[in-house]
């Protein structure tokens, strides 16, 4: 198993964003949501934009965006490096007090310091 290590502040985590959370081709803030023990990101150290979409199940379904790690931590959210068997990149994000999708303010502020790498429905038209 790969060592958990600290994520530096001026780093990205990339997130997998489905179709069903684009509106007339921008992001809606219930893109941004715990599942499990929180919101699933990939380090940049360890991953790429394409790695992130091609481990999703239909990667023409899906976009990555970027958030800077430093932002992230800014609006009081956790973000901690949580490697898997498959996935060394694999880190959570997640709420200190609450989940994610129990604030709008937070969802809010996650898609305004959103950047796209891979819009939804360009992966495989590159």
């Amino acid at each position: 198993m790969w060592d958990i290590e600290e994520i530096p502040d001026e780093n990205k985590v990339f997130y997998r964003i489905h179709k069903s959370f684009v509106r007339d081709e921008k992001l809606i803030p219930g893109a941004f949501r715990e599942i499990g023990n929180g919101m699933s990101v990939d380090w940049e150290r360890y991953s790429t934009p394409v790695d992130s979409i091609r481990r999703s199940k239909i990667p023409e379904d899906n976009g990555i965006v970027n958030l800077m790690v430093g932002n992230i931590r800014k609006i009081d959210l956790e973000v901690t490096h949580k490697p898997s068997e498959k996935n060394r990149s694999h880190s959570i994000v997640k709420g200190r007090n609450k989940k994610i999708q129990d604030d709008p303010e937070i969802r809010l502020k996650l898609m305004q310091m959103s950047k796209w790498e891979i819009q939804v429905g360009a992966y495989g038209k590159c």
